[in-house]
């Protein structure tokens, strides 16, 4: 007794630490390092956990699986775009839906995403430890959710959740966890889905995210088959590697009807989603409604007591025979793009290369017409993979067979001035006319080469004339936020903000956007590091030119050395600026 008292006595005085090993284990990464916690608890249903990585961005586990990203800067929405679609696909197909409810808060993307036409937010999520977790990281995020009067909590079970309210929606969406786990298995069945029609009022519509890495093609089927069953109208979207389903009794409004609308009330929501114009909303479109019932065509579908995703999935995972890993080819043969016009196909390879889909930049530019326009994307989808050579002969090339091309100008244009253009590309663009657009951005970026800030804001209504599909428009941005950067007016600096990330989740302009964003946050050195941090460690940046490994040296020097967190954050930039590769401009 007096030792069980002594060794109570022991524990109480000095408790076990917690087992930050245990915590952060899981099969899903089983070489997954150790990072800094922000949060943990055991809760009702997993224990959550909360750290912070190296590039300053906050990650959300529940019993060790990763749950979700809480973005903390604007460069980082482009890592949350396809969490933001998931609550944002309702109004982009049902511009009137004025009342979702979105099944699991996980990071709070999800509600992030949800335009400003939507007057109500439901949220349910199973786990209260997810929703403290949430308000802990409330003070630090870029957005934050919670703090939007139009979410209302719901701490339940999806289905009890469902079942108990008397409310019809005009759009549930679901991001339910992991599909062979226990709290989000169920989630994914017919049984689940006819629950949700009944919560759904005449017209709405349902959102149901999938990721790649835990199906193959007989799953998607599947999932597809069921979602059918208890909806006629069904399509598939694929953003930024996420497949969301979206289903509906009535027929679904086309990007056209549904597009301008939306970003005349809320172009700010509609940037964070990467959707400038209606096309940058087909481009993600993996099947129609057509090609959803051809692909699901005598699949099995999902019901509780027979859950073939439940059983199925964690032998995808470990057999490495994941969508993620084997891309269906049956998917791309019945993708709607495989049905445009010649036009209509040239604008969405466009908006494809913009957004960062190669894999369907290589199948589908062979399918082009005309020349000029193969040539022009061909070249682009070479500068993207980091094959300037290749591009600036291609752009030679198209340049002599129509000297006055758009796009063809636009691409050599960025070449010449973030590189210095080779004789025979200057002597092939100096054989035709610039249009305005062009116009605008030469004198735009003479002048921001200059520093000549204000001569650059006496352009601006000049750039914005560069829509959303214009070729100019990725420079144009850039250059409308360049001189609101250096504003000292607060408004003009929100507008910079708002074109910046715009720009971020496409991928090409990435790295200039995160260069201005830390500009914009100099004075906060925290905000500052952290698009420096992702321009270091983003495999995808592309080779540095002169002038941005010197503005990057600049910003991380200025970085104070009066906290661990900012030291580590500078000697790890500059670190990347001694191996980063680097492009010599010509002269």
């Amino acid at each position: 007794g007096a030792l069980a008292a002594l060794g109570f006595a022991a524990l109480a005085l000095v408790p076990p630490a917690e087992p930050v090993h245990l915590l952060h284990a899981t099969p899903l990464e089983p070489k997954l390092a150790l990072r800094p916690v922000v949060f943990s608890a055991v809760g009702e249903s997993s224990t959550v956990l909360v750290t912070r990585d190296e590039l300053g961005r906050y990650r959300i586990r529940n019993n060790g699986l990763p749950e979700s990203l809480v973005v903390a800067s604007e460069a980082d929405f482009d890592v949350g775009a396809s969490a933001r679609w998931i609550g944002g696909l309702v109004s982009l197909v049902r511009p009137e839906a004025k009342s979702v409810a979105v099944i699991g808060l996980g990071g709070g993307l999800s509600a992030e995403g949800i335009p400003r036409s939507v007057s109500e937010i439901h949220v349910i999520e199973l786990e209260p430890e997810v929703v403290r977790a949430n308000r802990t990281l409330s003070p630090l995020r870029a957005v934050d959710p919670l703090a939007d009067p139009r979410v209302q909590l719901h701490e339940n079970d999806a289905r009890g959740a469902l079942l108990l309210s008397g409310t019809r929606f005009d759009g549930i969406v679901a991001q339910a966890s992991h599909p062979w786990t226990a709290g989000a298995s169920h989630l994914y069945s017919r049984e689940f889905f006819e629950l949700v029609r009944s919560r759904l009022a005449p017209g709405g519509v349902f959102v149901q995210w999938m990721g790649p890495a835990f199906i193959d093609e007989p799953l998607l089927a599947s999932l597809i088959a069921t979602v059918r069953v208890v909806w006629p109208e069904v399509r598939v979207y694929g953003p930024h590697g996420a497949l969301l389903f979206v289903a509906s009794d009535a027929t679904l409004a086309s990007a056209e009807e549904s597009v301008p609308a939306l970003l005349a009330r809320d172009p700010e929501t509609l940037a964070r989603l990467g959707v400038l114009s209606p096309s940058h909303l087909d481009a993600w479109l993996r099947l129609d409604e057509a090609g959803a019932a051809a692909f699901a065509q005598g699949a099995p579908v999902i019901t509780d007591d027979r859950n073939l995703l439940q059983m199925r999935s964690p032998y995808v995972v470990s057999a490495g025979s994941a969508l993620s890993q084997k891309p269906s080819a049956r998917l791309a043969q019945l993708a709607p793009a495989q049905r445009l016009s010649q036009r209509a196909l040239v604008e969405h390879i466009a908006r494809a290369l913009e957004l960062g889909a190669p894999g369907r930049v290589r199948d589908l530019t062979p399918r082009v017409a005309d020349p000029r326009e193969r040539a022009a994307l061909s070249a682009g989808a070479a500068l993207a993979r980091g094959e300037r050579a290749f591009a600036e002969r291609q752009l030679v090339r198209a340049l002599a067979k129509d000297p006055h091309h758009a796009r063809t100008r636009a691409l050599a244009l960025r070449i010449q001035w973030r590189y210095g253009a080779t004789e025979a590309l200057a002597a092939a663009l100096a054989q035709g006319d610039a249009g305005a657009a062009e116009r605008a951005v030469s004198a735009g970026l003479a002048a921001e080469a200059a520093g000549d800030w204000s001569a650059l804001a006496a352009l601006d209504a000049a750039l914005a004339g560069a829509g959303a599909t214009d070729p100019f428009h990725l420079d144009a941005a850039l250059l409308r936020a360049a001189w609101r950067v250096r504003s000292a007016a607060a408004a003009e600096r929100a507008q910079a903000r708002s074109l910046l990330t715009g720009v971020l989740v496409t991928s090409a302009g990435a790295t200039q956007a995160r260069l201005l964003l830390a500009e914009l946050d100099r004075a906060d050195p925290v905000r500052c590091a952290v698009p420096l941090l992702r321009i270091a460690g983003d495999r995808a940046t592309p080779p540095l030119t002169t002038r941005e490994a010197s503005e990057i040296a600049a910003l991380a020097t200025s970085l104070p050395a009066d906290a661990e967190e900012l030291m580590n954050a500078r000697a790890r930039i500059l670190a990347y600026l001694d191996r980063a590769p680097r492009v010599p401009r010509r002269k």
